[in-house]
């Protein structure tokens, strides 16, 4: 058995489909189903079973995954562990919503990377805590509802404005011309965001849909409609047309074990400093 079969394993079941797998291996999803089967052949079991266009593992496949996945985690500690005398980990995986990360995190960290040049950021776009769990990322910045508990340092309640474009304001509302309003799609349709749209002006005035917030900033810039925005995407070319009608918690979350290197700290407390000092949050 082939310890690097046994990492394309992880990352089917991980991933679901092997394209995905094979975009998170960096190689061609050919060569991931290869893999596998060489392994299924190897351990003469069959480890995972495809269904509803998704891959899942069979009991012995989710044995070996959790083993697997088990040695890699003692792996990553025995490599931090052996670098201790120079700081242990100095490049950190940063996970954000794109949002966040384009809008907040990128431009507020840039000063502390050039303070500590020796301190590396990947950024790994992502809103599923799993990616923390799974040492994907090392930092994990994400949205939570006002109203459900969490594991993690509190940043910032964010504000959110029902908003359009001035021109939009000019050229629709103001001529009383039908409302449209954009929406978000597929796994984030269920968003509270959503369920304040459709209570307010109703389905029937839906006109865009999509799921990215920078995608709904972008279309209400370009006068498609109304939706909502929170305090740090709004700015002088926007209309609020309702202030403060949902408000969502952003938090911090992170291993102790990250927390306990210096670069880690570095990183945590720059985070944090960016949240308490943005003027973009009103």
């Amino acid at each position: 058995m082939n310890w690097d079969d046994l990492r394309y394993l992880v990352a089917i079941i991980d991933n679901k489909t092997a394209s995905a797998a094979a975009k998170k291996m960096g190689v061609n999803y050919v060569t991931v189903c290869r893999k596998i089967e060489r392994l299924e052949r190897s351990l003469k079991k069959k480890l995972i079973f495809f269904k509803d266009n998704s891959y899942y593992p069979t009991n012995e496949g989710q044995a070996l995954y959790e083993k697997a996945v088990e040695i890699s985690l003692s792996l990553m500690d025995m490599e931090e562990e052996s670098t201790a005398g120079s700081h242990l980990k100095q490049t950190l995986t940063l996970s954000s919503s794109a949002s966040i990360a384009e809008n907040i995190l990128i431009p507020g960290l840039k000063p502390i990377l050039n303070k500590y040049p020796q301190v590396k950021i990947n950024f790994l776009i992502s809103t599923n805590i799993e990616s923390l769990h799974k040492r994907e990322c090392d930092i994990a910045i994400r949205y939570i509802n006002t109203d459900r508990d969490y594991e993690g340092d509190l940043l910032r309640n964010i504000n959110y404005h029902l908003c359009c474009s001035k021109q939009y304001l000019e050229n629709e509302i103001l001529c009383d011309k039908k409302i449209k309003t954009l929406l978000y799609n597929f796994d984030l349709k269920d968003l509270p965001e959503n369920h304040y749209i459709i209570d307010k002006y109703g389905r029937k005035s839906i006109f865009f849909e999509t799921n990215t917030l920078n995608s709904i900033y972008v279309a209400i810039k370009n006068n498609f409609g109304v939706s909502l925005l929170p305090d740090y995407l709004i700015d002088d070319s926007l209309h609020i047309i309702e202030k403060n009608v949902l408000q969502k918690k952003i938090i911090i979350c992170f291993p102790k074990r990250i927390q306990d290197i210096t670069a880690g700290r570095i990183i945590i407390d720059e985070i944090k400093k960016i949240f308490s000092d943005n003027q973009q949050f009103t």
